[in-house]
């Protein structure tokens, strides 16, 4: 959502205005992996002037810090320190406060001392004017119903379990997508060069205006609510017996991990949730486990494999593929309840 982006031009500001101040910016990453150099060199004190002897201290993506118990300790302790020298301290993370994961409550109370605001994601207008100006920095000449039809594709629901929408990364990948198909098959641009709709819808696997208006049925069907990965996570967690808790978390018993796999598996294909997005509704601090167990889960589906007969008794005997057929009827049932 631009985030740090915000929190640079928070310290390149300061520091154009101030220069002759200390300003120190860095991600929640660089924080830790700083901290674990200094004590294995044993150049703690170094570390620690880097951190607290500043006028405005910048840390990026502080969920990082959750789980980590020495390094919030750090933290904690140089944010004291900083703020008792007068320092002007701004951090940036993808969550509440009191959402980040095993973040200690000194922490939460330290953050919640400043002032909480929330970026939303770009509304209507916005994204218009994000597609107008990304665009044009690529060369890009679009005609306005092209336009609109980008800004209206980058809209996603933003569900209680995580997601986000109309982000600038989002609109950036839909831009290169059009750009793609602009360079490889130019006869479909309007005339001039410019970037009319047919081209955007081809380049974005939608159907034309004529194509859509034939496919539609004589009696339109009531729209459709967009499935949450909350639904995904409820009706998976209820024909395994699991508590929601545990999937949440870091339980290894078979039947959470298989059930685990099967939300990741529902949740990328049953709803329009990115991998990264499908992590942060189901608790995990890396998207990369989920991509793994999407992955594991497919193949062991292709290979036809089934659940051990007294993990889930009511699935014995059943494919991987049949129980993920049949639980994918009760999300879309619940969906549309």
């Amino acid at each position: 959502m631009g985030k740090s982006h915000l929190l640079h031009a928070v310290a390149d500001g300061f520091s154009k205005r101030r220069p002759e101040t200390i300003v120190r910016y860095a991600t929640a990453e660089a924080f830790t992996n700083e901290f674990i150099a200094a004590i294995k060199a044993n150049r703690l004190e170094a570390f620690r002037r880097t951190y607290r002897k500043v006028e405005l201290l910048c840390l990026d993506d502080v969920h990082f810090f959750g789980g980590k118990e020495a390094t919030q300790t750090e933290l904690l302790h140089t944010l004291d320190a900083a703020g008792l020298e007068g320092a002007r301290i701004v951090l940036a993370s993808d969550e509440h406060p009191r959402e980040i994961r095993k973040l200690h409550d000194r922490l939460v109370s330290r953050f919640l001392a400043g002032v909480v605001v929330k970026i939303d994601p770009p509304d209507r207008t916005l994204r218009g004017r994000l597609v107008r100006h990304l665009a044009q920095r690529r060369g890009l000449e679009l005609e306005p119903a092209a336009e609109d039809l980008i800004a209206d594709r980058t809209e996603r629901a933003i569900g209680s379990l995580g997601g986000f929408g109309g982000s600038v990364r989002e609109i950036e990948g839909l831009l290169h997508q059009v750009d793609a198909v602009h360079r490889l098959l130019p006869e479909l641009s309007s005339p001039g060069g410019r970037i009319g709709l047919h081209l955007v819808r081809r380049a974005l696997g939608l159907k034309t205006e004529a194509e859509h208006a034939e496919s539609l049925p004589e009696h339109p069907p009531r729209p459709r609510k967009p499935i949450a990965a909350e639904v995904v996570i409820v009706e998976v967690c209820r024909a395994f017996k699991v508590e929601v808790t545990d999937l949440m978390q870091r339980v290894r018993h078979p039947r959470v991990v298989a059930a685990r796999a099967l939300v990741a598996y529902l949740c990328r294909t049953l709803t329009t949730l990115s991998f990264p997005e499908i992590s942060r509704a189901t608790g995990r601090d890396n998207h990369s486990t989920i991509i793994t167990a999407y992955k594991r889960f497919s193949r062991q589906m292709a290979d036809g494999e089934t659940l051990p007969a007294d993990l889930v008794p009511q699935f014995a005997g059943l494919t991987l593929r049949e129980i993920a057929d049949y639980l994918a009827k009760q999300v879309a049932r619940a969906a549309a309840q």
